[in-house]
C-alpha cells in the first residue's frame, strides 16, 4: 500500500484532497462562483504539479523536451500525422523555453476540454477537469502522451463542427489527417454516421455496446488474433511516416506479446471504459423517450463507436492506447448525462469514483518520481 503513503504524506496528495472538496462543493451546490473557483484551482493544481516538472521526471518528458529543443530552431517540418503538433511546438519555441513548452501542453489541453464542455452547456466543468487529471489515461496524456492529449480534444471539436456546422464540416475533416494516427478512427465514424438514418442510431448504439461486451468476453474465452490479423491486413491505407499500412500497424499492436500491460493494469483500463459506457447505456432510455435531444443521441452514438477498437484489441499490451481514443469523449459524455439527469446520488457516486482514481494516480510511483 505504498501509494497510500505516497499520497497522504505529500503536498500534491493533500492539495488534491482540498481540490476534490472544492470541486465536490461546486458540483453539489451548483453556485457559479464556486464553479469558477474550482475550475481555476484545477488549472492551478495542474500547472504546479504537472506543468512544472523537469526533464528528469521520466523518459517521455525528456523525449518531449529533446524534441522541442530540436524543432524550435527549425522551420522544416516533416509532413506526418503530427504536423500540427510540430507547428505548435515551433510556435511555442518562439516565445518560451522547454518549461513553457510543458506548461503549454498541460494548460492548452485543459483549455480545449473546457471549451468543449462549455459548448455542450455543461455546468460542472470543474468536475470534468478534475476527473480528466484523476484517471490514469488523462494523467498520462498530460505527461507522457501529450501529442495524443492535444489531438483528441481538437478532433472532438472537429467532430462537433462536422456534426452541426454543415457549411464548413467538409473542410474541417481534412484537419484530422494531420493530427495524430489515433484520430484516424474518426474517419470511418464520419462515413458511417453520414449514411446512418436518425431513427437507426439508437439501434446502432445498442449494437456497438453489445459488440464491446462480446469482444471482451470472447478474449477471455479464446485467442482471436489468428482471426483478426488477416482482416486487419486487408486495410491497405498507407501511413505517411512508415512503410506499414494502417492494418499492418494495427497488427503490430495486436500480435505483440510483451508483458508491458498485464494483470490489474489491463483491468484498470477496462473498468474505466465500462464506467463511462455505463452512462451511454443509461442514456438509451432518455434518447428513446426524448427524440428531440439530438446532441445526446449523436454523442452516445459517437462514444459507443469509438469504444470498439479498444474492445477488438483488448488482449494487446498496447490496448490502453486505443482506450485513450474514447477516454475524453466518454468522460465528457458521462458528466453531460449527469447534467441531464441531475440526480444528487449519481453525483456523489461519480465524485467518489474520481477520488479513488486520484488516490491511485497521485499516490503512484510514476507521479512520486516527478522532479521540479
Amino acid at each position: 500500500m505504498g501509494f497510500i503513503e505516497n499520497f497522504f504524506f505529500s503536498i500534491a496528495g493533500l492539495s488534491y484532497i482540498f481540490l476534490w472538496i472544492v470541486v465536490s462543493l461546486a458540483t453539489i451546490e451548483k453556485k457559479p462562483i464556486l464553479n469558477y473557483l474550482a475550475e481555476f484551482l484545477v488549472y492551478l493544481f495542474s500547472f504546479l504539479f504537472l506543468g512544472l516538472r523537469d526533464s528528469n521526471s521520466g523518459t517521455d518528458t525528456a523525449a518531449y523536451i529533446s524534441f522541442f529543443e530540436k524543432i524550435q530552431y527549425s522551420q522544416n517540418f516533416e509532413f506526418t500525422w503530427e504536423y500540427i503538433y510540430n507547428v505548435f511546438a515551433y510556435l511555442i519555441g518562439l516565445i518560451f523555453d522547454s518549461t513553457g513548452f510543458i506548461i503549454a501542453n498541460v494548460v492548452i489541453q485543459l483549455l480545449l476540454i473546457s471549451f468543449i464542455s462549455r459548448k455542450l452547456k455543461i455546468k460542472e466543468i470543474s468536475l470534468i477537469l478534475l476527473a480528466y487529471i484523476s484517471f490514469l489515461p488523462g494523467f498520462d496524456m498530460l505527461t507522457n502522451g501529450m501529442r495524443q492529449g492535444l489531438s483528441i480534444p481538437l478532433a472532438m471539436i472537429i467532430y462537433f463542427i462536422w456534426q452541426y456546422k454543415k457549411s464548413i464540416n467538409k473542410l474541417s475533416v481534412f484537419i484530422l489527417f494531420i493530427l495524430h494516427k489515433s484520430i484516424l478512427i474518426y474517419i470511418p465514424f464520419l462515413i458511417v454516421s453520414s449514411f446512418t438514418k436518425t431513427n437507426h442510431k439508437l439501434k446502432l448504439i445498442n449494437l456497438f455496446l453489445s459488440l464491446f461486451v462480446i469482444f471482451i468476453l470472447l478474449w477471455h474465452l479464446m485467442d482471436l488474433r489468428d482471426v483478426l490479423s488477416p482482416v486487419m491486413n486487408s486495410i491497405t491505407f498507407q501511413l505517411s511516416e512508415s512503410n506499414l499500412t494502417l492494418g499492418e500497424k494495427f497488427n503490430v499492436y495486436l500480435t505483440n506479446d510483451s508483458d508491458m500491460l498485464s494483470g490489474i493494469y489491463k483491468y484498470y483500463f477496462l473498468m474505466i471504459s465500462i464506467f463511462f459506457l455505463f452512462f451511454v447505456f443509461k442514456s438509451r432510455k432518455e434518447i428513446s423517450e426524448h427524440t428531440n435531444n439530438v446532441v445526446l443521441r449523436d454523442y452516445a452514438f459517437f462514444v459507443s463507436f469509438l469504444a470498439l477498437p479498444y474492445a477488438i484489441i483488448w488482449i494487446s499490451p498496447f490496448s490502453y492506447r486505443f482506450m485513450y481514443i474514447f477516454y475524453l469523449p466518454g468522460l465528457i459524455f458521462s458528466v453531460y448525462f449527469l447534467n441531464i439527469q441531475n440526480q444528487i446520488k449519481s453525483y456523489y457516486f461519480y465524485l467518489l469514483v474520481v477520488l479513488v482514481a486520484g488516490l491511485f494516480t497521485y499516490g503512484s510511483n510514476t507521479f512520486s518520481n516527478f522532479n521540479y
